[in-house]
């Protein structure tokens, strides 16, 4: 958890390098555990897809986002909130990107 407080911390700072590299080593503990949280991985992949919308690489995000999806109903209030504004960003994105590429 305390990995995972310092890459949220991190990455509010700007500091994505270094948060990207703590958000994924988190994840991997997380799916390694003997009982993992489906709350804790969900959370996880958002932060990392949030991260990549920050540096406007949504392409490398997307396969969290697709990840999340699954994890999307077990949310409620505002972190339910913050997914659907995930999933719609990554939608708007791709969509100006396949436009761009076939208009």
């Amino acid at each position: 958890m305390r990995m995972y407080n310092l890459a949220r911390i991190k990455r509010k700072l700007g500091k994505y390098d270094e948060a990207e590299r703590l958000l994924k080593d988190s994840l991997a503990i997380e799916e390694k555990q003997a009982e993992p949280s489906n709350e804790r991985i969900g959370r996880r992949l958002a932060e990392l897809a949030i991260l990549y919308g920050q540096k406007e690489q949504y392409l490398k995000g997307l396969p969290y986002v697709e990840k999340l999806y699954s994890f999307a109903d077990i949310y409620k209030g505002n972190e339910r909130e913050t997914i659907a504004l995930i999933f719609f960003a990554y939608s708007a994105e791709i969509k100006k990107k396949t436009t761009k590429r076939n208009g």
